[in-house]
């Protein structure tokens, strides 16, 4: 798709630098999260939420990621025996997400299912960071 729609197959795909789709390039997209098993969900916390004292909000974060999971998990056929959660390497970030989702385990159909975290940069130019991009900028 990168390579026919995109400027080639190592062009980097990044969907904020897509201001004026073709009618082609948009069919393309859609075709291809229409054939790709491929979800995004995200969980916010404002800074007017009043957190627990005993919490911290990084806490509370990735427990409801955590439990998102595990609700979203139960609609799968078949269903995981491992989840990865991949996330966008920031130097601002990637010390919180090694403390608060590591290790980790979700439970589905009451079954303790690993979960792998990665840490990619964006500048890699990994189609799972660019697929995500492009999803959460065109939802």
């Amino acid at each position: 798709m990168k390579s026919e729609h995109f400027g080639g197959e190592n062009a980097p795909l990044h969907a904020s630098d897509l201001r004026h789709p073709s009618a082609q390039q948009l069919a393309a997209l859609s075709e291809f999260f229409k054939m790709q098993e491929f979800g995004r969900f995200a969980v916010t916390l404002t800074s007017a939420a009043k957190v627990p004292k005993h919490l911290t909000s990084h806490s509370v974060i990735s427990a409801s990621i955590k439990k998102r999971w595990e609700e979203l998990a139960t609609r799968m056929n078949p269903m995981p025996t491992e989840v990865a959660f991949i996330f966008e390497a920031l130097e601002r970030t990637d010390e919180l997400i090694q403390n608060y989702f590591s290790p980790t385990f979700v439970n589905i159909a009451q079954n303790a299912v690993p979960v792998h975290y990665g840490l990619l940069n964006k500048s890699s130019g990994d189609p799972t960071l660019e697929i995500a991009d492009c999803w959460a900028t065109s939802s």
